[in-house]
């Protein structure tokens, strides 16, 4: 059973975000869920929104050089998109593992720190575009829980009622739960707040 959901508020982003739940799947049933995106870096992470941008119509450039505010020197920017003539976003990104337990909150709380410190890097970008922060989440259920199904239902219940984001989307595919000989790696999630 997989259990994913977009906020509903998301407008414009919400197609990106349902093509992101395709562009993950897709690449995890071409490699019989043998591999995922979310075991890799924020670079992977990054990739597979440009690709959910792509799918949804739009055009996006990762990883080029830009001013930032209070840098004498330039820097790099994570993600530049395009959906629309009026719909155009830069992005800083932060990726972490997360691990689902009985305390969400503990969760939510590790999630909401790296939200803020994408938020903070994105209000340093100079150009005019909307800017976004993003917290790309690779989540981890420890062994002892042969089951994650109802710890990964908790933590969703609990992460529909949060308020520190503006836009979210996540997916616990039921061929990811295989246990491994540590952990079982059931999903990813991307929360999104603008700058």
């Amino acid at each position: 059973m997989t259990i994913k959901y977009v906020t509903p508020r998301s407008g414009i982003l919400k197609k990106v975000l349902t093509n992101w739940f395709e562009v993950t799947t897709d690449y995890a049933s071409e490699w019989s869920w043998k591999d995922v995106h979310w075991w890799y870096g924020e670079r992977t992470a990054i990739g597979f929104l440009a690709a959910a941008v792509w799918k949804s119509g739009g055009v996006a450039l990762e990883e080029y050089r830009t001013k930032k505010k209070s840098k004498t020197t330039p820097g790099r920017c994570d993600l530049h998109f395009r959906l629309a003539r009026n719909a155009s976003y830069i992005v800083e990104a932060k990726k972490l593992t997360v691990w689902i337990t009985d305390k969400s909150e503990k969760s939510m709380n590790k999630i909401r720190e790296a939200l803020d410190l994408a938020h903070k890097d994105a209000t340093r970008l100079t150009e005019p575009e909307k800017k976004l922060g993003i917290a790309f989440v690779s989540f981890r259920v420890r062994k002892k829980y042969r089951d994650c199904t109802p710890l990964i239902k908790k933590w969703d219940e609990v992460a529909r009622n949060q308020h520190f984001f503006d836009h979210a989307a996540w997916i616990f595919p039921g061929e990811a739960r295989a246990i491994s000989r540590w952990a079982c790696k059931p999903g990813t999630a991307i929360f999104i707040r603008e700058a």
